[in-house]
């Protein structure tokens, strides 16, 4: 953690010191701090910027900041609009609001993305099972 602050007083724009260092705030349960540093990724990252935008939602979500988390991981989306993970995480969103609707919706686009995503299958089929 302590070298990761290091490199990003020299370097505030490193991107791979904000993707280590949000890791490892993770690792050591400091979610605020965490979302914070992704933030810092997405905005300076690379190619994968949709997975710490991802990380986001799914650390807010986590933090029982739910239509917070929703937000952020749709911008994951709009990044990526195949981003499977992305669908996972914005369909537990859904899950805890219960709009099941929506939950399914995200799984179906999954299988859109990927027809063979048996997960994906099997998650909408476990919801259909739930009495409304």
């Amino acid at each position: 953690v302590e070298k990761c602050k290091e490199v990003l007083k020299i370097d505030p724009k490193h991107a791979e010191a904000h993707k280590v260092l949000g890791n490892a705030l993770v690792k050591l349960d400091k979610k605020e701090e965490a979302i914070e540093v992704y933030r810092k990724y997405v905005e300076f990252g690379d190619e994968v910027r949709e997975v710490f935008q991802t990380n986001i939602g799914g650390l807010l979500l986590l933090l029982g900041r739910t239509e917070e988390a929703i937000k952020e991981i749709e911008k994951a989306i709009s990044m990526k609009p195949d981003y499977i993970s992305a669908y996972k995480n914005l369909a537990a969103a859904y899950g805890q609001q219960g709009d099941l609707k929506k939950a399914i919706s995200c799984f179906e686009k999954i299988l859109v993305i990927d027809p063979g995503n048996k997960d994906a299958q099997e998650m909408i089929n476990q919801i259909k099972r739930i009495p409304t």
